[in-house]
């Protein structure tokens, strides 16, 4: 469980840095609750949000992938490459509402996501 324990606590810690960032824009504008429609707030939220909704679905999976003593050399390009997907659409997302660094990421994480999860699903046909 050694490559999903990196990869948990990798994305912890991305975690971690984007609530702060929000809580840093909350303090800077003086807003305690939602954005008050403002812009930054809004993206900084939304980075931090995505994130967190990714989190959801690819934890489980490299944890489960590596359980089920699925190739380890995949699971590290898969997993750490989804990592670094991940921090480029936070701060692509941070920098632009609408950018092409935004939508690429976007597509490579869903799509990493996709092949872990038929990867897992083929374990178990082994």
């Amino acid at each position: 469980m050694s490559i999903s324990a990196g990869f948990v606590g990798l994305y912890a810690l991305l975690l971690t840095l984007l609530a702060i960032y929000v809580s840093m824009g909350r303090i800077k504008y003086r807003i305690s609750l939602g954005d008050g429609g403002n812009d930054d707030l809004q993206r900084r939220r939304r980075s931090h949000g995505n994130a967190v909704e990714h989190a959801v679905i690819m934890i489980p999976l490299v944890m489960l992938y590596e359980m089920r003593n699925g190739n380890i050399a995949f699971l590290v390009v898969i997993s750490y490459g989804f990592l670094l997907l991940r921090v480029f659409h936070a701060t692509s997302l941070i920098a632009s509402p609408v950018s092409k660094t935004r939508r690429i990421t976007s597509g490579l994480s869903y799509l990493a996501e996709v092949v872990l999860a038929v990867a897992l699903v083929l374990t178990l046909l082994r």
